[in-house]
């Protein structure tokens, strides 16, 4: 009968318990409080990066369309792939204007390592470091003089810094970067003429290559953090 009566006694102790911490010591009932919400808290599944979608808008502002996604991993890594993708030809039907041309296809792969104190920093933030290497082709034609080029490629170093916008919009960032590296390209140049097809076609006058070392990337992006939410609870 005893042993019947103990789970209920104990029930009744337990609610009664923060009460009777209150009024006896009130710096202990406060502990209790607090232990409990950490408990609620860590109950709640945290939302953790996933990856982030980027584009650059000093691109964009030139209509250069491009995207890129950045997935982190762990605290101090991440890996980047951007696509550049411009494709559109002004006047190509009209005798009386020279067609101009803007077509770019290029893929980049990024390997960044992040500094500083990682446990403070939301992942992809703060100053960085990384290798990349590109490939791609590209037909830049303005006034009916262009470079086309089948296959190029570019491989260096960049170093940057990224930031939250406001802690209103957590998943928003602005990133700086500028890349260093080399450029070669073999290339050839032509212009073009209307024919009795009413078209523009493209006549070559030359082939080349073009080396560059230096400065071949900036950047001003801006990032939209992806989240999922863990299977372990944590805090938010």
């Amino acid at each position: 009968m005893l042993s019947n009566l103990i789970p209920h006694i104990y029930k009744i102790f337990k609610s009664w318990l923060p009460i009777l911490l209150l009024a006896i010591s009130p710096a202990a009932y406060s502990q209790i409080i607090e232990q409990e919400v950490i408990e609620i808290i860590e109950l709640i599944p945290a939302k953790k990066p996933y990856f982030a979608l980027k584009t650059n808008l000093l691109f964009d502002a030139i209509t250069v369309l491009n995207v890129e996604v950045e997935v982190p991993i762990k605290q101090r890594w991440s890996i980047a792939a951007e696509w550049i993708f411009p494709w559109w030809l002004h006047d190509k039907y009209k005798p009386n204007k020279k067609p101009s041309r803007l077509e770019i296809l290029c893929g980049t792969l990024e390997a960044r390592y992040w500094f500083g104190n990682r446990e403070d920093r939301p992942l992809l933030t703060g100053w960085f470091v990384g290798l990349f290497s590109s490939a791609g082709l590209y037909d830049v034609q303005w006034k009916a003089k262009g470079h086309q080029g089948e296959f190029f490629l570019s491989a260096g170093a960049s170093a940057g810094y990224a930031h939250k916008i406001s802690k209103r919009h957590k998943n928003l960032s602005m990133e700086y970067s500028v890349s260093f590296g080399h450029f070669r390209s073999h290339y050839r140049k032509y212009e073009a003429f209307y024919f009795d097809d009413y078209k523009w076609h493209p006549i070559r006058q030359s082939n080349g290559r073009f080396h560059w070392t230096g400065p071949v990337k900036a950047k001003v992006s801006l990032v939209w953090m992806l989240n999922f939410k863990s299977k372990k609870g944590g805090r938010l």
